[in-house]
């Protein structure tokens, strides 16, 4: 778990938005990172929150990925945004961007079961395996495999030979 987040925070960055609540998430926490001297431990979940919300709204991949990519700089030990912004681009089919982001999750909890599955995810939709990394989040998360498919991002097909050829 991220250091220095409390119960609190770790409940409004992970608990689910209604469509109505996303609007009012951006704006406040847009209000709130224009706070001078704003703490880490409050931006970086704002950061992460907002981008979240913008991914899910307005599908606003760019400034998602820009907001998960402060919150990674913020909480350099945190795997939530990288895990996001895994997410974000497995949506735009940019696996190798997607890969990277899950494998750095990774490297900062090499047992974080949306790590590990977004890793072997994207592993498998550029054909490269990916398998045995799904199969190690699963042993973690018995629900990771759900989360994935409801949110669409299954390799239902594979990517194109043009981005294969880029990722060897």
């Amino acid at each position: 778990m991220a250091q220095g987040y409390s119960l609190e925070q770790r409940k409004a960055c992970d608990g689910p938005l209604d469509n109505g609540s996303r609007a009012k998430v951006i704006a406040a926490c847009t209000t709130l990172l224009k706070t001078a001297k704003l703490p880490v431990i409050v931006s970086g979940p704002a950061y992460l929150a907002r981008g979240n919300a913008y991914a899910l709204q307005d599908a606003d991949f760019s400034k998602a990925l820009a907001d998960f990519n402060s919150s990674a700089t913020i909480l350099p030990r945190d795997p939530k945004p990288l895990n996001a912004a895994g997410i974000v681009l497995l949506k735009q089919r940019k696996l190798l961007d997607a890969f990277g982001a899950f494998d750095a999750a990774r490297l900062i909890d090499g047992r974080d079961p949306t790590a590990l599955y977004g890793r072997g995810l994207s592993r498998l939709a550029m054909g490269q395996g990916g398998q045995k990394d799904m199969d190690m989040a699963m042993d973690y998360d018995k629900t990771i495999a759900a989360f994935f498919k409801k949110n669409d991002l299954y390799p239902g097909n594979r990517c194109s030979r043009v981005e294969r050829s880029r990722a060897r």
